[in-house]
């Protein structure tokens, strides 16, 4: 096991971008994330809506709305539907390259 997730299921992911630059999640940033499709109350993940894949942190509204919301300096929110937001995976653990 990998930080107590099956090995399989774990997967490193390059930061590509600023957009998540208020939660200290900078370009080429490294993260160890776990593949799933499960929201958990307030946590950070990757994820796929309208074709673009991006890292968002989750809040759940209801049973089929979230908010997700983006940090580049300024809080961002949007509301989505939870069947037009494909989870990919939960972020675990932030590695910072100095």
């Amino acid at each position: 096991k990998v930080e107590g997730f099956q090995k399989d299921k774990v997967f490193y992911l390059t930061v590509e971008d600023n957009e998540m630059s208020g939660f200290r999640l900078l370009k080429g940033d490294l993260v160890l994330a776990f593949s799933t499709q499960e929201v958990e109350k307030d946590a950070i993940y990757f994820i796929e809506q309208n074709g673009a894949r991006s890292i968002r942190q989750i809040k759940k509204l209801d049973q089929d709305r979230l908010l997700l919301v983006g940090n580049s300096g300024s809080i961002t929110t949007e509301t989505a539907s939870k069947k037009a937001v494909k989870i990919i995976a939960r972020l675990i653990r932030l590695e910072i390259l100095l």
